[in-house]
């Protein structure tokens, strides 16, 4: 007897993501191999979008935090799938950080992402506000200049 063993799909159903309720804690990784958000004007343009991003109302942040190689968010949809909104970031900010010089793909093809259950979300946002102290960058978060946080986007 033969097996066929089907790959789970690694996103939750559809409307999970376009439904304001819920909160996201997200992962979008920098290509593979690559930091580049080490240097400061790829991380300074990908910040200023994502400044921009937190005043819009597609998503609501709570908080975000740009790492060398990565960026977490906690955010979550309030127009739209939060699924497009990822895919348009990460295609708006390569092409802003391609302004600055930088040449050459910027994300990873992907992100994780997790839903969270409301007794996770404190948790979740010390863990992106902590992340810099956490990797020796910083004694302090606030030292972080690519770390923000926000009121919870539940109030």
């Amino acid at each position: 007897m033969l097996n066929v063993h089907y790959r789970r799909p690694i996103r939750l159903p559809p409307e999970v993501y376009g439904n304001p309720a819920n909160v996201f804690h997200v992962v979008i990784r920098a290509f593979p191999g690559q930091s580049p958000f080490e240097r400061p004007e790829v991380a300074g343009a990908t910040w200023g979008l994502l400044d921009e991003e937190a005043r819009r109302d597609s998503v609501v942040m709570a908080a975000a935090c740009l790492m060398p190689d990565h960026l977490h968010l906690l955010l979550r949809p309030n127009r739209g799938s939060l699924v497009s909104w990822v895919g348009a970031f990460k295609s708006v900010s390569t092409r802003r950080v391609w302004q600055t010089g930088y040449r050459g793909r910027l994300w990873q093809p992907s992100f994780w992402d997790r839903c969270l259950r409301e007794n996770e979300f404190d948790t979740a946002r010390a863990y992106i506000i902590n992340n810099p102290v956490s990797a020796g960058l910083v004694d302090e978060p606030g030292d972080w200049p690519w770390t923000a946080w926000w009121d919870d986007p539940a109030d």
